[in-house]
């Protein structure tokens, strides 16, 4: 960690949990894990994939910036070494591998991210249009106190879901609770942005309540959460884009939902 990254950023776990993940992949070339970063955003699963670059990736992983990564890019470089340690053997490929892998390493970057709040407090973004190939980021003024950072899938249509929720739409503050309690239940989400989804979720909750029915026995999880996505995204009339987002986050709760199932099953 040298002086040329000017303010420094104090990285050193981060980098080298990352160093010891490049070393365990085969230290493979950064043309290779640009390519393979470009080869995930291709199969369009929906997840937050970065696309990389070779100079990014050498700044990155030798420490010189002075502003922490962001985590969808961490997580990039993070599945790309795995991907690539898998392909060589030297890793093992399994959903568990790779869940462990993302999971250890958000919690150390939401360490970092979580200690140098104050001085960068976290902006909200919006994405680009769900339907487009290549999303652009916009960035709205909060609608409230709580910021927190949009799911890409979102869009324009969560945007101005937001948007009615914040001009006193009761509907569109429970179709907003909804949609961030789900995107909450996502493995991958790191334990600070999790609570900030949530915290969110609340508060679009608590201004629905007295209005939407539903809102009043609304739960933020597990069971009651999965009913509430699959009203909103098979039995309520919307139109067929605004569909798209209820679908994705009824699927999240389902993910989520299952494997609390599965796990409990095994505990007993």
């Amino acid at each position: 960690m040298g002086d040329a990254r000017g303010e420094r950023i104090d990285c050193d776990v981060l980098l080298a949990k990352l160093d010891a993940l490049y070393r365990k992949a085969g230290r493979p070339s950064y043309g290779r894990m640009v390519e393979l970063a470009e080869t995930m955003i291709r199969a369009d699963t929906g997840e937050e994939w970065r696309a990389l670059s070779t100079s990014h990736l050498s700044n990155i992983m030798k420490g010189r910036f002075t502003r922490l990564p962001g985590w969808p890019l961490i997580r990039t470089i993070v599945t790309v070494l795995y991907k690539s340690g898998t392909m060589n053997g030297r890793m093992a490929a399994s959903p568990q591998a790779i869940s462990a892998l993302t999971q250890e390493f958000a919690e150390v970057w939401d360490a970092v991210e979580t200690r140098d709040a104050p001085a960068r407090p976290l902006m909200p973004y919006v994405p680009g249009d769900i339907l487009e190939q290549t999303p652009k980021e916009l960035v709205l003024a909060p609608v409230k106190s709580t910021a927190f950072r949009m799911p890409i899938a979102w869009g324009r249509v969560g945007a101005a879901i937001l948007r009615r929720a914040g001009q006193g739409d009761a509907g569109a503050a429970y179709q907003a609770a909804v949609l961030l309690a789900c995107e909450a239940t996502r493995e991958e989400v790191t334990p600070a942005y999790r609570r900030l989804l949530l915290e969110a979720a609340a508060e679009w909750q608590q201004e629905a309540t007295g209005t939407i029915a539903e809102a009043m026995t609304l739960r933020l999880h597990g069971p009651g959460l999965l009913r509430a996505a699959g009203d909103l995204a098979f039995r309520r009339p919307h139109p067929a884009k605004r569909n798209v987002i209820f679908i994705q986050a009824f699927l999240h709760a389902e993910a989520a939902t299952q494997k609390a199932a599965l796990t409990a099953g095994r505990a007993r």
